[in-house]
């Protein structure tokens, strides 16, 4: 036959006592009154971004390429700062993949990863920066774009 396992009664006695005691220290909120307090966070989220590449030059380099980033941005202490990577990829199935860092207070430091079909072996210098956002496509979600300028060299 098994024995059950024993509890100490000094154990079972002090852990009423807590549960006894508990309910007479807890504080009982009015039932109307005033409140003033202040939620403070610090914010780190993920995103999926989609979208389409508009060139200057109606038909030029980049023109029309779908592009799909995935990223993170984080907020602490008053600090910003944001990585992502970005994939564009155009009619032909020729893609380009770009890395982002930012220290929130800089543009984005924007470099080349990797290229595929008529972009393999390219290279390039750009700048990122933020133009005034657009009118929202949909009103139930956000919408931004970066400005891409730079120079490129085909292989």
């Amino acid at each position: 036959m098994m024995k059950k396992p024993m509890v100490p009664q000094y154990a079972l006695t002090a852990c009423l006592a807590l549960v006894i005691s508990s309910g007479s220290l807890a504080q009982t909120d009015p039932k109307s009154g005033q409140f003033d307090y202040t939620s403070c966070f610090n914010t780190s989220v993920t995103f999926e971004n989609v979208g389409v590449n508009r060139s200057a030059t109606p038909g030029g380099l980049f023109d029309n390429d779908n592009i799909r980033c995935f990223g993170t941005w984080t907020s602490l202490d008053g600090q910003s700062e944001g990585r992502w990577t970005c994939q564009e990829s155009d009619q032909s199935g020729a893609t380009r993949v770009i890395s982002y860092t930012s220290d929130g207070k800089s543009p984005p430091v924007r470099t080349l990863v990797s290229a595929t079909g008529k972009y393999q072996g390219m290279t390039e210098s750009s700048v990122t920066l933020t133009p005034a956002f657009p009118p929202l496509i949909r009103a139930e979600s956000g919408q931004a774009c970066n400005r891409q300028t730079g120079s490129y060299s085909l292989k």
